[in-house]
């Protein structure tokens, strides 16, 4: 998580974690969020996405979609 706000503007949120001495751990369920702030929605996107390849854990996936719909002006989903 460290590594991905690295990237700049970049913020990590967490929903369903849980801490053990220095190891942020997963509770299940969605569990983090990532966001990130730029110039324009593209740029934004493609920090958010670049942050999210460099969260990993076991089970771990992301959703490519939801920013995505909004840029096309759909619901995500």
């Amino acid at each position: 998580i460290v590594e991905a706000e690295k990237s700049g503007k970049v913020k990590v949120l967490h929903a369903g974690t849980r801490r053990e001495g220095e190891r942020v751990l997963s509770n299940g369920g969605r569990v983090l969020g990532v966001t990130a702030s730029a110039d324009s929605l593209n740029e934004a996107l493609q920090k958010v996405y670049d942050a999210a390849e460099k969260i990993r854990f076991e089970g771990s996936h992301y959703r490519r979609d939801i920013g995505r719909a909004v840029q096309q002006g759909t619901a995500a989903g």
